[in-house]
């Protein structure tokens, strides 16, 4: 994964891959299963390259995210700041496995 951003979340510093491309349309937001980090994209970023804006993240304890100071967190309330800091208030969540149940907790949270 190729770290474009290190977002800070009370306690942890997020890796996030960000690649932008101005086609009118909301990123998509790749979320990790349970058992991976967010390299199970690889194949998926590659595809949106160029014709989409797409991003992924390492959740906490997963990849090369950093935990900084160990506290009570929330998986939807991580990508919420994630998705604040860089600006985007409208995205498309694709998930897998755990990833699947966040982006579901997240769209009923923040539809």
């Amino acid at each position: 994964m190729q770290i474009t951003h290190r977002i800070a979340v009370d306690g942890a510093a997020l890796a996030v891959e960000y690649r932008p491309h101005d086609d009118g349309r909301p990123p998509l937001v790749f979320l990790h299963a349970g058992v991976t980090d967010g390299r199970l994209w690889d194949g998926a970023m590659a595809a949106a390259a160029g014709r989409r804006s797409a991003l992924r993240m390492d959740r906490r304890g997963f990849g090369q995210t950093r935990i900084e100071a160990a506290r009570p967190h929330a998986w939807i309330a991580d990508l919420r700041a994630m998705l604040d800091a860089l600006g985007l208030a409208c995205v498309e969540l694709v998930g897998c496995s755990q990833g699947g149940r966040i982006a579901i907790d997240f769209a009923l949270a923040w539809p």
